[in-house]
């Protein structure tokens, strides 16, 4: 399984170059085309089997696999080296993207019901289902790749809570077989039971805990600039306070 072999063209440059749009959402906007490149991971990490992925393709990587190392285009120019970007890591939104590859593969490898090859999976149309089935866990996971909202049945296991496990969120299934409305881009890996990726431990990358029985926080990019991702249990909507002191205890927002 792949989403990108070894000499087909990078999909988010394809996404720059020939990302389709609807009103308002645009595949080439950046961070849009970034969402789409999360999204499609969505359906490629948890398949079972073993998994390439491009230089920096976990952010986002938008570069022609066609590039000539003095900047044009050109097919003669596949196998030459390309262009290195750590700076990719200073972008929130593709460290979002990043945390998604993460995830995901924290996910495949630490349940065996991603490596079942009896799935099931309906990739037909641009409402696309995944669908897995385990004694410790069952996954489904729903993606929109139109540019247009669409209805998608995901075929829930069973009725109750499902989680997302991308998100933390949760939903209360009712109908297993009734229709969700998912807006263009929008994707989602629903679990039967909450799951918590640990925490990042890269350098400069986010920091935080990852304790289902506490507060699950993470604040990236490290120093903080940007993003505060938190996730309280058993909360469901409601105010929240939150405080940002320096290192001396002072008040900064």
């Amino acid at each position: 399984a792949y989403m990108e072999s070894h000499d087909e063209e990078r999909l988010m440059y394809k996404n720059h170059v020939y990302g389709n749009s609807s009103g308002a959402y645009n595949i080439r906007n950046l961070n849009t085309s970034l969402e789409r490149i999360a999204q499609a991971a969505c359906f490629f990490i948890p398949l079972p089997s073993a998994k390439m992925i491009w230089q920096f393709g976990e952010l986002g990587y938008d570069y022609s696999i066609s590039y000539c190392q003095n900047g044009t285009i050109n097919t003669n120019c596949k196998t030459d080296a390309k262009p290195i970007h750590w700076d990719y890591y200073d972008n929130p939104q593709r460290w979002r993207l990043f945390e998604v590859f993460r995830k995901l593969n924290y996910l495949k490898t630490s349940y065996p019901v991603f490596r079942d090859l009896n799935h099931f999976y309906d990739l037909a149309s641009y409402g696309k289902v995944l669908r897995f089935s385990g004694n410790e866990l069952n996954a489904v996971i729903l993606g929109n790749f139109n540019v247009s909202s669409e209805q998608i049945y995901p075929g829930f296991q069973s009725s109750g809570k499902w989680y997302d496990y991308l998100t933390g969120d949760s939903i209360t299934v009712s109908d297993p077989n009734a229709a969700l409305t998912f807006a263009p881009g929008e994707y989602r890996v629903y679990l039967n039971k909450r799951v918590i990726a640990p925490s990042n431990t890269l350098p400069g990358g986010p920091t935080g805990i990852a304790d289902p029985d506490h507060v699950a926080a993470n604040v990236y990019p490290n120093p903080f600039s940007t993003w505060v991702h938190f996730y309280l249990p058993g909360a469901e909507r409601g105010h929240i306070d939150l405080l940002i002191a320096d290192l001396s205890g002072k008040l900064v927002r």
